[in-house]
């Protein structure tokens, strides 16, 4: 799930050009079947744009592996943080 969400990273250019940085925390909610049930920021950059950047990756990245049923769950829920630096 990582290395998918990571492809689909991609830092807006127009907060590149205005040198805006920042920290983006994003919840997920995955279904059993590897479909994303929900996604919300938990921790904002500040930066609508580099926010938005974040759920883009992680809507582009979805859907992810099904769960092994012995997992015996429905759905899982993960915090997915994202660095926007312009050293990355």
């Amino acid at each position: 799930m990582n290395k998918a969400i990571a492809a689909e990273k991609h830092y807006p250019k127009a907060a590149r050009r205005q040198n805006l940085q920042g920290h983006v925390e994003v919840r997920i909610v995955i279904r059993q079947s590897g479909k994303l049930a929900k996604l919300s920021i938990t921790e904002s950059s500040g930066h609508d744009n580099l926010d938005s950047a974040a759920l883009h990756a992680i809507k582009n990245a979805a859907p992810f592996g099904a769960m092994p049923a012995s997992m015996h769950r429905t759905r899982m829920s993960v915090i997915v943080p994202f660095d926007f630096g312009l050293q990355n």
